[in-house]
């Protein structure tokens, strides 16, 4: 967990165990009220696992293909070694 997700776990586990309010909360959290409600929901419903960002983990839609750049890195030392370079 990153450390913002730390401090969002610990302030959700404050208003689960009503220590405090969701709207203190989200002042906690620079949210809106409207977010803080979403993101307990959300707690609530898959743990801490909640969150993180749905994309951790994945590779982008749009990356080169591994294959491709070990191509373009080769071709680059050998054949072009040298071009485009500043002087």
């Amino acid at each position: 967990m990153t450390q913002q997700e730390q401090v969002r776990l610990q302030v959700l586990n404050r208003v689960v165990g009503w220590e405090t309010t969701l709207r203190e909360a989200a002042t906690i959290l620079g949210l809106s009220e409207r977010q803080a409600w979403r993101i307990l929901a959300a707690y609530r419903e898959e743990g801490a696992a909640a969150l993180a960002h749905g994309n951790r983990g994945r590779h982008p839609s749009n990356a080169i293909p591994s294959d491709t750049r070990e191509v373009v890195v080769t071709l680059a030392c050998t054949v072009y070694a040298g071009l485009n370079q500043p002087t």
